[in-house]
């Protein structure tokens, strides 16, 4: 059954359902009002559903009641008006997330039907050479509880309570991704949780309704596929070989996406990833060992490549109508010639399935114009516009931090032997 079960007009899910927050315009009117304070939650249920991609609500039964509840506060206040954000120079991170807005979770995990799920995993055959060890995620923010079913709903309020009489007057927000099924194990194992929200905002509704469009070519992006997305590392977004949840996790992950849309690259670049189909290989930090059919992308003036095309989506927005088959950047760190420093080489590079498709995509746009400056799109061995040493003068006029300058091979040629990328996107 899609969605939330019927309630009675009077029951409390009933009465949160009616107060949905649904565009990014509402949120930010949330953002920006001082006492508004974020909620998150997960919930994991015994399923015999083998998840070894993003979880699907859709597959979870509505009868069953949750293994495990995850909740996620902030005790720092989220990012006010797009206007006002300064991004950080960290890495995007959980474990950065956690820190800069004091972050508390909880892994509640219901013991009776959590003992179940147990059993069906020790049931399951090895997957692979892994066997059954690594098919639990670990929680990593916070503190687990067992706790009996009937005193499931005493701790869940009683901890959104504490968190809700820590800000008072506060204006709760209830926060997930997907929440139907959530919901649906709410009413049946802790309804008064309901009783202590003011709203309720779901990610996959925002981002569907405020960002995709009718033209997109792809689904909105999971939760996982939204941490890779914006750059999480691996251990964020999860390992393959971790096919159950963590709920308290998710909840952390669900509450670093809420703060993530409050940044208008993140907005930037959701709306490219709708554009671009799934087929289509998108990596990063990749070893690039065969490049038949691939077309390099780098800036003839030394310089970082254009803001337009330095990223993985901008790039296969540009070469999106000559059908490619993976699109990438590649980075380097080079030693300036005649100082110890040393610079970021970056480029882009685009694979096709054939060379006629890449003759056609480098005929149409090397020595393309963007910004003001010349870009050359070529495959592997043709000439470079400039030498190291032009492109070492030019490090050299730049301040000093700026140290993303590209420089040619020494033979006059792009030499994309050992060519490092810019994750993989799908």
């Amino acid at each position: 059954m899609d969605g939330p079960l019927p309630e009675r007009p009077c029951s409390p899910v009933s009465r949160l359902l009616q107060k949905p927050v649904c565009t990014l315009q509402e949120y930010e009117r949330l953002r920006n009002h001082r006492r508004s304070v974020f909620v998150a939650l997960d919930c994991e249920f015994v399923s015999d559903v083998h998840w070894d991609a993003e979880p699907d609500p859709a597959k979870v039964f509505a009868s069953q009641a949750p293994t495990e509840v995850g909740l996620a506060f902030s005790h720092a206040p989220f990012l006010r008006s797009a206007a006002s954000t300064t991004e950080t120079r960290e890495e995007p991170s959980l474990e950065n997330f956690c820190r800069q807005l004091r972050v508390e979770g909880l892994s509640i995990k219901v013991q009776e039907p959590y003992l179940e799920k147990l059993r069906q995993i020790a049931q399951k055959p090895p997957v692979g050479d892994r066997g059954r060890g690594k098919l639990r995620e670990d929680f990593r923010f916070g503190e687990s509880e067992f706790v009996p079913v009937k005193e499931v709903e005493d701790r869940v309020c009683q901890v959104t309570k504490q968190y809700r009489d820590s800000a008072p007057g506060a204006n709760v927000v209830l926060v997930g991704y997907a929440l139907d099924a959530d919901f649906n194990a709410m009413r049946q194992a802790f309804p008064a949780l309901a009783d202590l929200c003011d709203s309720f905002l779901d990610l996959s509704t925002v981002i569907r309704s405020s960002v995709f469009t009718e033209a997109a070519v792809i689904e909105p992006p999971g939760l996982r596929s939204l941490l890779k997305l914006f750059g999480y590392p691996q251990e964020d977004y999860g390992l393959s070989e971790s096919i159950y949840h963590n709920a308290g996790n998710d909840a952390v992950k669900t509450l670093a996406i809420l703060h993530d849309l409050a940044r208008p690259h993140r907005i930037e670049t959701l709306r490219l990833r709708q554009q671009i189909p799934r087929e289509i290989l998108l990596v990063d930090n990749v070893k690039l060992e065969d490049v038949k059919n691939v077309a390099f992308v780098r800036p003839v003036d030394g310089i970082l490549l254009p803001t337009a095309l330095d990223s993985v989506l901008k790039l296969a927005i540009l070469a999106l109508p000559y059908r490619p088959q993976a699109v990438g950047t590649n980075k380097q760190l080079k030693k300036i010639p005649g100082s110890t420093d040393k610079i970021h080489v970056l480029r882009g590079w685009v694979r096709f399935g054939s060379a006629e498709d890449m003759k056609t995509f480098v005929d149409a746009k090397d020595h393309m114009m963007c910004e003001g400056r010349e870009v050359r799109i070529a495959p592997r061995g043709a000439p470079a516009s400039h030498t190291r040493k032009a492109a070492a003068n030019l490090y050299a006029k730049q301040p000093h931090e700026a140290t993303d300058i590209v420089l040619p091979p020494e033979n006059g040629t792009d030499d994309e032997d050992s060519i490092i990328l810019g994750g993989l996107f799908q």
